[in-house]
């Protein structure tokens, strides 16, 4: 009996996710009224399931089920990765499906034998692998557009200038400091480690210089003197050119790197639009906050870091009208507001907007996937 649920799960889950891709690529929204429906069908066949196998351990992992997509789906809402239907959706996947089928197992030997994939977490597992479908497709875009004229000029503007070329000068000169510490104690850096503390110290470095100019070359100063009493003093060699251009090069890999993500993210990802051509559904790269008392419009553009500092301080939904970390886009009252602001000169006719893919197609695809594959 057990094995016709299994049918009736996966074409259940099928026709919804079906329907889910006709919406969201038609109206780039999942209607709630839609996963109402499967909502109300996933709790019919839970308490059905549950009164054939009475198994109590069945239930607990449906309820452990909900609550880790819950968490994990709320986060990445809050943080803007995904939008309220798709947390909606993947919330109503984890009521009925908390391990995978694997239907179509027989037809394929691939099977995977992670121990945490034992876990009830079929809805997360099916998030994340529809990430990594979406991926390659992201990285080739985005790899391609880098290398429009407006662009490589805005590198070699923004990055390869003095200022940003002394800041990773001194990033590798202070880690090459550290290491060279260390080595004094017979200890040394990991080059993994290494590679992470070139992130860190890129953006200390920039504040330090920033906010304590004098205290950072005063920390530069006093660490070289007593790197180099300590040298006199145990006859070790503690400097090494090779050492020196190794840091030197993975800081500037590192600080790169990030300097790309930054450049595909604001001149990429993001493009520029008139307001009078704004539709619902669409996604602004800024954060709008209208204080209603001081006649006043903030636009802010929230990174991970602003946004965790303002959860943290409580500031951050204070006065805010349109949040663009919201991925369900804008709604018609939002646009109204907007065109509000304009009218009392308060912001430009241009608008920024984030380029966004329907999610809900690669869902179905990796759904389908997923179900040939036994773990």
């Amino acid at each position: 009996m057990l094995s016709y649920f299994n049918i009736i799960i996966f074409f259940v889950l099928l026709i919804f996710l079906l329907l889910a891709t006709y919406f969201d690529l038609k109206k780039r929204i999942i209607p709630n009224k839609l996963i109402l429906i499967f909502l109300m069908v996933s709790v019919l066949l839970l308490v059905i399931r549950f009164c054939l196998s009475f198994s109590y351990s069945f239930l607990f992992n449906n309820l452990l089920s909900i609550l880790i997509t819950f968490l994990i789906c709320f986060l990445l809402w809050e943080f803007g990765v995904i939008a309220g239907g798709d947390l909606k959706l993947f919330f109503v996947v984890s009521i009925l499906l908390p391990y995978n089928l694997s239907l179509f197992s027989n037809l394929s030997n691939f099977s995977l034998n992670y121990s945490f994939l034992k876990y009830p977490i079929f809805a997360v597992i099916l998030l994340l692998a529809s990430f990594f479908m979406l991926l390659p497709y992201i990285l080739s875009y985005s790899l391609l557009n880098l290398f429009y004229k407006k662009n490589l000029l805005f590198l070699k503007k923004e990055f390869f200038n003095r200022i940003n070329l002394n800041n990773i000068f001194y990033c590798a000169v202070s880690l090459y400091l550290i290491s060279s510490i260390l080595n004094l104690f017979n200890a040394s850096i990991n080059f993994f480690i290494l590679f992470f503390c070139s992130f860190v110290f890129y953006y200390l470095i920039l504040l330090l210089k920033k906010k304590r100019l004098s205290y950072f070359f005063g920390f530069l100063t006093v660490g070289y003197v007593f790197l180099l009493i300590a040298t006199f003093i145990t006859k070790k060699q503690l400097f090494s050119f090779i050492d020196l251009l190794i840091i030197l090069c993975v800081t500037f890999g590192v600080s790169l790197f990030l300097f790309l993500l930054k450049l595909i993210k604001t001149n990429v990802l993001t493009t520029e639009t008139e307001l009078s051509k704004l539709t619902e559904g669409a996604v602004l790269s800024n954060n709008y906050y209208y204080d209603s008392k001081k006649n006043t419009l903030l636009v802010e553009k929230i990174n991970f870091f602003n946004h965790l500092k303002r959860l943290v301080m409580g500031t951050y939904y204070t006065n805010l009208k349109i949040d663009s970390n919201k991925a369900g886009g804008l709604t018609s009252q939002d646009i109204a507001f907007l065109n509000t602001m304009y009218k009392n000169n308060l912001i430009s006719s241009k608008i920024y907007i984030k380029k966004t893919l329907p999610f809900m197609p690669v869902v179905l695809i990796t759904f389908i996937i997923l179900n040939f594959i036994t773990f």
